[in-house]
């Protein structure tokens, strides 16, 4: 499995989220995955990225809750991952996002 730590820059919160969403995307596709796990405060970044497209689940089937799809790549919740957890776990890849959770805003999640 590959390892990668990313850290957002930016002179605010809107530049590091879209920051970190450009170097996740591109770690992700690198690799070509189709399918990612987050917790719920990256979920929460993701939705403030323009091309997110969300979606609404239609089921408990997995223990994850398919949120979006941006790029191609579909976002899912892990609710069991702790808020300090924040990993983006993909099929061979993790990524860690050096990013306090606390900075993201917590309207995003509602």
């Amino acid at each position: 499995m590959k390892n990668i730590t990313i850290k957002g820059e930016g002179n605010n919160q809107s530049e590091v989220v879209k920051n970190l969403f450009s170097k996740i995307y591109t770690s992700l596709s690198s690799v070509g995955v189709t399918e990612a796990t987050v917790n719920v405060a990256i979920g929460a970044m993701f939705r403030d990225i323009s091309t997110f497209s969300s979606i609404i689940p239609d089921g408990i089937e997995k223990p994850t809750y398919p949120i979006g799809v941006v790029g191609g790549i579909t976002i899912s919740v892990d609710p069991l991952m702790k808020y300090t957890d924040t990993r983006v776990l993909a099929e061979g890849l993790e990524i860690t996002v050096d990013i306090d959770p606390m900075d993201i805003d917590p309207m995003d999640i509602i």
